[in-house]
């Protein structure tokens, strides 16, 4: 599933700088619970140091994103497998952020 609209580095995530769009990985494939997600998360995406590391939070944080910023996001099935409908809905979260910012485009790529 593809969600978009219109030096960083982290043991399972990576990015790159391709003209003005940057690109994220985040690989979710051996992921050890909640807070492991959102640490790679909020380390791939350097994310304020006050981020709450909840939902609520990440999808703040993704509408805030002011500049072109690419993502893609692997092992989401053992996202899912992990942390069940939480996982799930951190996947809803950064589909509902892409679509409401125009800076930030998610790919799923189990």
């Amino acid at each position: 599933m593809t969600v978009s609209d219109n030096d960083f580095t982290h043991n399972n995530s990576r990015s790159e700088q391709s003209g003005d769009i940057k690109s994220v990985r985040i690989d979710f494939s051996a992921i050890a619970g909640i807070t492991d997600a959102h640490l790679r998360i909020a380390e791939a995406l350097q994310f304020p140091d006050h981020y709450g590391k909840n939902l609520d939070a990440l999808f703040d944080c993704l509408a805030e994103i002011c500049k072109p910023v690419a993502v893609t996001l692997f092992g989401t099935s053992a996202l899912t497998a992990a942390l069940g409908s939480y996982g799930s809905m951190m996947l809803r979260v950064f589909s509902d952020a892409a679509a409401e910012n125009t800076n930030l485009s998610v790919e799923i790529a189990d």
